[in-house]
């Protein structure tokens, strides 16, 4: 249950442009009239809040009508990648995160690409290429950097940052940061806007992080009743077996590594194990059938098994720990879970 972050790619001069003037502004009229709750009723509710694909802007600079927006410079092609997951939170579910995995990022048990909040800026410092300040929203306080690009936009992202001084409240969205050695964790924000009504803050966010993380429970609650009825088995597309050859090998019935040959691998992966492991784990996921399953990725004791025959496990395990960690082609979803980047 991510949201598209490009819902929240709207002009950082206001909190919601002409689209809160327009469709927005018949959500709050209905809250205002039978109450909070009716925000997540009807056609205006809160699935429906973050649905305007046309508010998409992987790109620094889009005209939104009499407005535009400004988004950090340095994320390039990553950015519409990085756009596709987007996460409302409050920053003491980033902080506990980081508590509990200080080297990565992750959420109900699934890495994040990014995520939005509100806050209020407490701290700031304007530098050449960048603005580096500190927010917090009462469940806690997490430093955050925006790159900027004043030889573009000139005079006009002087008053734009002059316009987030300290006290003002925000909303952010960007990458989260682990930190390492010195550096304490941050958010690497491609998009700020500073929040003009109070119920952005107040009633709609907050509902807005409720409600994913309620989502979220019920999706990792049922997965847990699924993998408890099945005795937490893999289904391969083929048959594997537990018999051992004359040669001492495992003899898997159907896989073999002719069947991964045509995979491409990246061209910066030259070791054999690396790409074998690659395009291991590239075509169990394509043999997946549904989607979702393909999101979830493949058990990392499935390809050792596989490669058993061909490899020791210890040494696939250390070439799946390289492929993420060293040339990050691949990322851990959840328990174990591999996909291809």
């Amino acid at each position: 249950m991510f949201f598209s972050s490009g819902s929240f790619g709207e002009s950082p001069f206001s909190s919601r442009n002409e689209y809160s003037s327009s469709r927005a502004s018949t959500s709050v009229s209905k809250s205002e009239s039978s109450g909070t709750y009716s925000y997540l009723n009807g056609s205006d509710g809160i699935e429906n809040r973050w649905n305007n694909n046309t508010l998409v802007t992987p790109s620094r600079r889009v005209s939104i009508g009499n407005t535009s927006v400004i988004n950090s410079n340095s994320r390039g092609e990553n950015s519409n990648r990085m756009q596709r997951m987007c996460l409302p939170v409050n920053i003491a579910m980033i902080l506990r995160s980081l508590e509990s995995n200080p080297t990565a990022f992750k959420i109900f048990e699934r890495r994040i690409s990014s995520v939005t909040l509100i806050g209020w800026i407490t701290h700031r410092e304007i530098l050449a290429s960048r603005m580096i300040f500190r927010v917090s929203d009462g469940t806690g306080g997490i430093d955050a950097r925006f790159d900027i690009d004043s030889e573009t936009f000139g005079e006009e992202i002087n008053s734009y940052l002059d316009d987030l001084r300290e006290g003002t409240i925000v909303r952010l969205v960007g990458q989260v940061v682990p930190g390492k050695a010195d550096i304490s964790s941050y958010i690497s924000c491609y998009t700020i806007m500073k929040i003009t009504e109070m119920k952005e803050y107040a009633y709609y966010h907050q509902i807005e992080v409720a409600y994913v993380a309620n989502q979220f429970q019920q999706e990792i609650s049922g997965e847990e009743e699924s993998n408890s009825k099945e005795g937490n088995e893999y289904l391969s597309p083929y048959n594997i077996s537990d018999k051992i050859n004359h040669g001492g090998k495992q003899e898997n019935d159907d896989f073999d590594l002719h069947l991964i040959e045509s995979i491409k691998v990246p061209d910066d992966i030259i070791d054999h194990i690396h790409k074998t492991v690659y395009k291991t784990l590239s075509y169990e996921i394509s043999c997946l059938k549904s989607e979702e399953k393909k999101s979830i990725g493949v058990k990392k004791d499935h390809i050792i098994k596989l490669l058993k025959p061909y490899h020791e496990p210890g040494t696939v395990l250390s070439a799946i720990s390289d492929l993420e960690s060293k040339y990050a082609v691949i990322y851990e979803t959840m328990d174990g879970h591999y996909c291809v980047l």
